[in-house]
């Protein structure tokens, strides 16, 4: 994905910038919660081993 940026107005930067920000806020999350998805059920694996 290319984005000229140098063509936007500093408001549609800050737009933009608002959009990347969730983005990768939303990522991150959803990282975090398969990561603890994960480590509750190997905890429940070691708890009924």
């Amino acid at each position: 994905m290319d984005i000229d940026l140098d063509a936007l107005s500093l408001k549609e930067l800050k737009a933009l910038k608002t959009q990347v920000d969730r983005a990768v806020d939303g990522f991150e999350a959803k990282q975090k919660q398969k990561a603890l998805d994960a480590l509750k059920a190997a905890a429940q694996n070691m708890a009924s081993a």
